[in-house]
């Protein structure tokens, strides 16, 4: 063998050494080890950063929920009514739970007040939520803002059960009024912690008081007599109510 040709071979054994030793420290040092959070498709993934080790690709690509309207009404001894619409806008993961915040401001943009709460929603569903509290001056309100911290998915599409709400007539005491209807469970299985809100509108379609129930349980095929008592607010007479169309009710199964 010449000596060109041994240099030429201890050349490619030491070049070969060293890019191993550049490799080893690579990988070691250098190489950031594959996670759920690189934008990179690796170890057991079906997409980019999901299935596989990584969890749900539904629950991982997810749309975050909607407020798509929200208002305020005054009732007696400052009592405060909050209505926010929501939705969600996935086709196939629901949300189990929505953390949200109530704030109110005064024409000066300041904060009067913040109330907390949270939701959820079915799969596609579109639905209002409510909640009761009071403010010190209720006059100084201005405006409502519903603020939501990122949901809760979960990606076994779950859709909300079947439950009727039928019979249901006007009920005028006095000064109180209401709603009685029945509650009807279709489904042959029970239902658990079913809240029913009941809006009231005008003759301008505008919503201009709400009430709600809760019934704790409902058996499969079972009904249910309520009595929705709503609010009395000041600026709300039950003679410019519509009620030919007692039927919006946002029912809610947790």
């Amino acid at each position: 063998m010449t000596r060109t040709s041994k240099q030429l071979l201890y050349g490619s054994f030491y070049l070969i050494i060293f890019a191993i030793i550049i490799l080893f420290i690579y990988l070691r040092f250098f190489k950031s080890t594959p996670t759920c959070f690189d934008k990179i498709q690796n170890q057991t993934e079906t997409d980019i950063d999901c299935g596989g080790v990584c969890g749900s690709c539904a629950i991982h690509q997810a749309k975050q929920p909607k407020v798509l309207d929200s208002l305020y009404l005054v009732g007696a001894n400052n009592q405060l009514l909050v209505l926010a619409q929501m939705q969600n806008p996935n086709s196939l993961v629901s949300i189990s739970k929505i953390p949200y915040r109530a704030i109110l401001f005064d024409k000066n943009n300041q904060a009067l007040g913040m109330f907390k709460s949270t939701a959820n929603l079915y799969i596609g569903e579109s639905r209002w939520v409510s909640f009761v509290g009071e403010v010190p001056d209720p006059a100084k309100i201005s405006s409502l803002k519903i603020e939501l911290d990122p949901a809760i998915f979960n990606d076994q599409k779950l859709e909300a059960p079947i439950i009727r709400i039928q019979n249901d007539k006007k009920i005028i005491s006095g000064t109180d009024w209401g709603i009685e209807a029945e509650v009807l469970n279709p489904n042959p299985f029970l239902i658990k912690n079913i809240t029913i809100l009941s809006l009231m509108r005008d003759q301008t379609d505008l919503i201009k008081t709400a009430s709600q129930t809760f019934i704790s349980e409902l058996k499969g095929f079972e009904t249910q007599k309520i009595l929705l008592k709503f609010p009395n607010f000041p600026n709300v007479k039950f003679e410019d109510l519509d009620f030919k169309n007692l039927n919006e009710y946002a029912v809610t199964v947790r």
